[in-house]
């Protein structure tokens, strides 16, 4: 939801965010206006912060839409609209070895991944990244190799996040 206040011209936007001083701040340099002409109020966050961070498209033209209508304009969209726009995951392909000693206690872990990054690769290419770090789990190894392959397309790439990618392996 987004509000402007003519008297104070002053835009207020609520938005479920944990990153509302760098959502305030991009909202900013996309209409011009000074930080302190924005109020971000970000009421329950919940989990999944992936898809409720930065700044996406539809924010700046509803704080627009407020500013030129002077009345609160909200935007609902519909989890289909989520699963086609959100840039927060991707699909992944993983080929993954474990070497394993006798005993049952792991030695190395070899994984080969291959990433969608959709439309997005300024977030797409930076999460396989992420999974790379969360790969081995509380385990440990003594060696550990992870080769990445980043696809680029202008399709919907669908999955849920880092974390589960990751608990994939």
């Amino acid at each position: 939801m987004a509000c402007w206040s003519s008297r104070a011209r002053r835009r207020l936007r609520r938005r479920r965010t944990p990153q509302h001083c760098y959502l305030q701040r991009q909202l900013c340099e996309a209409l011009g206006l000074d930080a302190a002409d924005v109020r971000v109020v970000t009421p329950q966050v919940g989990g999944g912060f992936g898809g409720k961070a930065g700044l996406y498209h539809q924010f700046t033209a509803i704080a627009a839409a407020a500013r030129l209508s002077g009345r609160p304009v909200v935007w609902v969209p519909p989890r289909s609209e989520d699963m086609k726009s959100l840039l927060h995951g991707r699909g992944q392909i993983q080929y993954a070895e474990l070497g394993c000693r006798e005993d049952g206690t792991f030695t190395s872990l070899r994984i080969q991944l291959v990433n969608d990054a959709g439309a997005y690769p300024n977030v797409g290419a930076h999460l396989p990244g992420l999974t790379k770090n969360m790969a081995q789990g509380t385990y440990r190894f003594d060696e550990i190799q992870f080769d990445i392959a980043v696809a680029l397309q202008n399709k919907i790439a669908f999955k849920d996040g880092v974390i589960e990618l990751a608990c994939v392996i």
